[in-house]
């Protein structure tokens, strides 16, 4: 992982990391996943097949739902075995990360989690019930990213994700760019207790 570690930004080697989800602990529910991810900052995604390859990626900006690509060019993706390697940004496109919860059977991409490639070659791609993943190679936006599972389609065994910034917390313009609109909720936190009507602030959610 210091390998990893070394290729990151410094700001997220500060402090200890923090394991936001764990498969393994918090069961394979997607909708939960999301919300454990979601507004937290640059995470690192691990993820290990059944093929026994174990491998992932860091994503520089807060996770959030949207049906494109988005994401900076930090962002990259790793292999832990049976290989260490770091792959990072080639600067042919954009296409960093992907999270994507409520698209219908008809839309052109898949409900899931992604970084990299195209939405109909993906470069990893978790699907929405964290049971199978697609890896894909070449991959045009991480340099010579070759297939880091087992096979190109592989079963999920194991999901981990760290937040590489403990104590992150969205604040309004990132909320706001993700199309949430909220009234005195002064985290995403209270934003979600408010949605769940757990607490009572002045003002409404909207």
């Amino acid at each position: 992982m210091w390998s990893l570690a070394r290729q990151m930004p410094h700001h997220c080697l500060e402090a200890p990391w923090k394991r936001l989800y764990d498969s393994n602990k918090h069961g394979k529910s997607f909708a939960r996943f999301v919300s454990k991810i979601i507004f937290k900052g640059p995470t690192v995604v691990v993820v290990r097949d059944k093929g026994g390859a174990t491998f992932g990626m860091f994503s520089a900006v807060s996770w959030r739902r949207h049906n494109q690509f988005y994401g900076e060019s930090t962002s990259l993706v790793f292999s832990l075995t049976p290989k260490c390697n770091v792959y990072r940004s080639s600067g042919v496109n954009q296409n960093y990360q992907f999270l994507a919860t409520n698209l219908t059977a008809s839309a052109s991409c898949a409900n899931g989690l992604g970084m990299g490639g195209q939405m109909d070659f993906w470069g990893i791609h978790l699907g929405d019930h964290l049971e199978e993943g697609v890896c894909r190679a070449p991959c045009s936006t991480f340099s010579n990213m070759p297939c880091l599972s087992s096979d190109a389609n592989f079963q999920i065994d194991m999901v981990e994700v760290w937040g590489c910034l403990p104590g992150y917390v969205a604040d309004e313009k990132e909320l706001e760019a993700a199309g949430v609109k909220k009234k005195k909720a002064r985290t995403w936190e209270e934003y979600q207790q408010q949605r769940a009507g757990k607490t009572c602030l002045d003002g409404d959610v909207e």
